[in-house]
């Protein structure tokens, strides 16, 4: 159960299709086809690659293949795009504020992050909404997204697929546990994987601070 990112109990489909509905109405056996619509929220930094997704009826029965025969494959991914990737820069750091190459270097390396791992483990990419771009602050920073997601086309993060965005009492040597710890263990006992920082940063969202760092972690296992 801990590798379930979605999980719901007797969940009611968005959707219910009849693939042949005459046909059926006339062999006098109705086939349903139900769509489900799994809503993602905000992820762990540290997130798994893959998930379990687990099918319980209203009885609280679950079902479980027989056979790894009854699982198809899984698809393979499409190439991340470069709004998507701005998508995930924008979501990390659209609420920071500084110097602005450091910054820039910054979203860079994210994106970078964030193009190596394919989008896999990576929270969940925010796109502003024409409606959000209306706002020139919002489109400012949403227009740095999109360059930092072009800039780094032919970079290589290598083993740097980690970042920790956080408080840093050290100048980003390690993320700070005050005034608040990250909800993970992982940041503090692997933090002599931190290979350079980025900041210092000023959030007004969460992490709410003027000591923010984005901290390189390279080779977590």
């Amino acid at each position: 159960m801990a590798r379930v990112a979605l999980h719901a109990t007797a969940p009611l489909p968005q959707r219910i299709e009849f693939p042949a509905l005459l046909d059926d109405l006339a062999i006098g056996f109705i086939r349903r086809r139900a769509l489900f619509v799994w809503q993602m929220g905000d992820l762990p930094t540290r997130s798994p690659d893959t998930a379990t997704l687990l099918k319980i009826d209203r009885a609280g029965g679950g079902q479980l293949p027989e056979n790894p025969s009854d699982i198809r494959p899984r698809l393979p991914l499409p190439a991340l795009d470069r709004v998507v990737c701005a998508g995930h820069v924008f979501g990390r750091t659209w609420q920071l504020t500084g110097t602005t190459a450091t910054l820039a270097e910054a979203r860079r390396f994210i994106a970078g992050v964030a193009y190596k791992r394919n989008g896999s483990g990576m929270p969940p990419a925010r796109i502003p909404s024409a409606a959000d771009l209306e706002d020139q602050q919002t489109k400012a920073v949403w227009e740095l997204c999109l360059k930092a997601a072009d800039d780094p086309a032919g970079d290589d993060v290598g083993q740097c697929l980690h970042f920790v965005i956080w408080y840093s009492d050290d100048a980003g040597k390690a993320p700070s546990k005050t005034p608040s710890r990250l909800p993970d263990d992982w940041p503090y006992e692997q933090a002599q994987k931190i290979e350079g920082s980025l900041g210092p940063f000023v959030s007004v969202g969460v992490p709410v601070g003027d000591n923010i760092f984005v901290m390189k972690y390279c080779g977590v296992i």
